[in-house]
């Protein structure tokens, strides 16, 4: 079980520690830093994200937190067996127009967990 503002600053922590330092593009990096200060100010977006069909389905509202561990054994496990994904952002134009692509593995759900902890 996770609190909204445990899963929000685990969420920063890792973005902050573990993607930023390997984002080449240095406008992409500044804006998803940015969306690490928004939600560091305001964790109820965090809440936003949860309400996604998808999202609630798999990470349930439990009480005031979320239930994330059958969701992390889960995602750990298929992204093990289907070696990652990749997450498309497509590009923005005048600011970074070429789409950019996140990678994603078992060992990032890891860090991410630890992040959160909860």
């Amino acid at each position: 079980m996770a609190s909204r503002e445990q899963i929000a600053q685990g969420v920063v922590k890792y973005i902050r520690g573990d993607v930023l330092p390997s984002i080449q593009d240095k406008t992409f990096r500044t804006l998803l830093s940015a969306g690490t200060y928004l939600v560091e100010a305001d964790p109820s977006m965090i809440d936003r994200v949860m309400e996604h069909p998808i999202v609630s389905l798999m990470i349930p509202k439990a009480g005031s937190g979320y239930d994330i561990a059958k969701a992390e054994q889960a995602a750990r496990r298929a992204l093990e067996e289907n070696g990652g994904i990749e997450i498309v952002i497509p590009g923005i134009k005048w600011i970074s127009p070429e789409e950019k692509v996140l990678k994603f593995t078992a060992a990032d759900i890891t860090a991410l967990r630890n992040y959160i902890g909860g």
